[in-house]
This record gives structure tokens, C-alpha cells and sequence, in this order.
């Protein structure tokens, strides 16, 4: 139910009726991908969890109003610790990490 009220929501985005101008639907296009992330990722749907939060951080990469991208990035983090490829995790974006 909730997935599908989401999916309803990027459809509505991407239609681009009546939401601001271009980076407007673009920022609430990277909310809508990062919470379909999330959701995927507590469905155990990992690979499309990760599609999502990729999608998410392009568009928020091209987007002049984004103004916290760290939401996405801690997310993605988690979904890389999750499918064993943390490797591709930057250190700032681990835990405890101190710069030396």
C-alpha cells in the first residue's frame, strides 16, 4: 500500500504537473526515489534499493535547490554495508570516523 502511494507520487512528479519549476520537481523527485530506497530496502529488496538511492543522488547532483544530499548518502551507505559493498562507501560517510 504504502509502495504504491509512492510510486503514485513519482509518476505525479515525473508527469510534471503543477509542482515549481524544473529543480523543484527535481528535488521532490530525489525525496520520492530516496523513500522508495527505503522502502525496497525493509522489503529486503536490496538492488532496487540501490537503484533508487543512485537515481536519487544524480538527480540531486543536477538539482541547484538541493540543500542536504547527507540523508541520501547515509542511506546508500547503509544499503552498500548491507549487500557487502562498503568498500564503495567514502570514509566520511562511516561511523565514527575520524580524519587523521
Amino acid at each position: 500500500m504504502a509502495l504504491s502511494c509512492v510510486q503514485r507520487a513519482m509518476q505525479l512528479v515525473e508527469a510534471k504537473i503543477g509542482f515549481g519549476d524544473e529543480h523543484d520537481r527535481k528535488k521532490m523527485a530525489a525525496i520520492t526515489l530516496n523513500n522508495m530506497s527505503c522502502m525496497y530496502y525493509r522489503m529486503g529488496c536490496y538492488k532496487l534499493a540501490l537503484q533508487h538511492a543512485e537515481r536519487a543522488l544524480r538527480i540531486e547532483a543536477s538539482s541547484k535547490k538541493w540543500d542536504n544530499p547527507a540523508v541520501t548518502h547515509l542511506n546508500m551507505a547503509v544499503i552498500l554495508s548491507k549487500v557487502g559493498r562498503i568498500s564503495r562507501v567514502q570514509p566520511r560517510c562511516l561511523p565514527n570516523h575520524m580524519c587523521s
